[in-house]
């Protein structure tokens, strides 16, 4: 599941807690961590990345951080909390696609019961 964001999203979503209002879940081909492979290899600018690479092992930082958030938004409907990104344990590719997949998950669940 992925959500589709038609046009720009400003980098003001970055601190909302919600999705963009332009948002709609498809079911595409590219998985959430397929998406957090690109974007994260789009801002930092490191290739071949996989579901162990870690936020910062691959030269990210607390700069490049901003876009990548503001990028995962518009792409995906939801952001992580900035500090999983500086997590040991918890900042490779996989644990912040799982993030956001509970993220959307959990917005599916307030939108059926509201």
């Amino acid at each position: 599941m992925t959500f589709i964001v038609d046009n720009w999203v400003s980098a003001d979503l970055f601190f909302k807690d919600q999705a963009p209002e332009n948002a709609r879940l498809e079911d595409t081909a590219i998985t959430t961590q397929e998406t957090v492979i690109r974007v994260l290899e789009d801002v930092v600018g490191t290739k071949n990345l996989n579901a162990d690479s870690r936020f910062l092992d691959i030269g990210g930082n607390s700069l490049n951080l901003v876009e990548v958030l503001k990028q995962l938004r518009a792409k995906t409907g939801a952001a992580p909390s900035p500090r999983i990104f500086f997590d040991k344990q918890a900042s490779s590719v996989a644990a912040i696609s799982a993030a956001i997949d509970a993220q959307l998950h959990t917005s599916e669940l307030a939108e059926t019961a509201g």
